[in-house]
């Protein structure tokens, strides 16, 4: 998105103060290659000495640069007609693509005490930048719904790939909130290094369960007869 804010300052030691200054973006280095836009004048009317307010492109020169790196130049001029340029101030790294999930994960049947499942939900990038991270968050309701046991958390961080297809953990946190005897529904969110993001509701779910068995002892203080032989009963409830 355009949410970038540049620190690029422009001064006029001749006395007829700033004027305006420009900017322009090239696909290459050194104003060559495809100009994405020619100069176009961001901030009028100056009309000091210098400027050192940091500054945003616009939104339609934001709209005219494609996905990928574009270098941008600044120009400045005075009152009295002079300028001064300044090829690559600096580069935009630009991606709106999103980012693709694949669920190769059926529901877990397994009732689990213990945070030790493995889940294959995968993603890839089809833009310029690459898969960043991985979160999920559970609810005890189905279709992405409330109440959750956990907001989003991060189980995957760094992925630095155009694709992850690693199976991956819950975050403990997460595991730690979700309700026992019950199921529970994981969703899943994905990120790139752009910050787009695209999200899973109900992508598996979780049968949690850490309730021990209780035993209920109904022969109190043990079978007191002595036997030679096997096949007696005894009386233990497992619940």
């Amino acid at each position: 998105a355009n949410n970038g804010t540049y620190n690029v300052d422009f001064a006029d030691t001749g006395g007829s103060l700033l004027q305006k200054f420009q900017v322009t973006a090239s696909s290459a280095v050194g104003l060559a290659g495809t100009p994405h836009f020619g100069w176009t004048d961001l901030v009028t009317g100056i009309n000091a000495a210098s400027y050192t307010a940091d500054w945003a492109l616009t939104a339609e020169m934001w709209a005219l640069l494609p996905s990928g790196t574009s270098y941008i130049s600044a120009r400045a001029w005075d009152n009295a007609g002079s300028s001064g340029t300044l090829a690559d101030a600096f580069y935009i790294r630009k991606d709106t693509q999103t980012v693709t999930i694949t669920d190769n994960q059926a529901g877990d049947t397994v009732w689990r005490s213990a945070n030790d499942g493995l889940y294959n939900v995968d993603a890839s990038a089809s833009g310029a930048s690459l898969v960043d991270r991985l979160e999920v968050r559970s609810s005890t309701m189905p279709g992405g719904a409330g109440p959750f046991t956990s907001d989003w958390t991060a189980a995957v961080t760094g992925i630095n790939s155009a694709s992850y297809t690693a199976d991956w953990a819950l975050p403990a946190a997460v595991f730690d909130a979700m309700l026992s005897d019950a199921t529970n529904y994981i969703s899943v969110r994905v990120y790139n290094q752009a910050q787009n993001s695209a999200s899973l509701a109900d992508a598996f779910f979780v049968k949690k369960d850490t309730v021990p068995v209780v035993i209920a002892n109904n022969i109190p203080g043990g079978d007191q007869a002595w036997r030679n032989a096997s096949g007696t009963t005894y009386n233990l409830d497992f619940s």
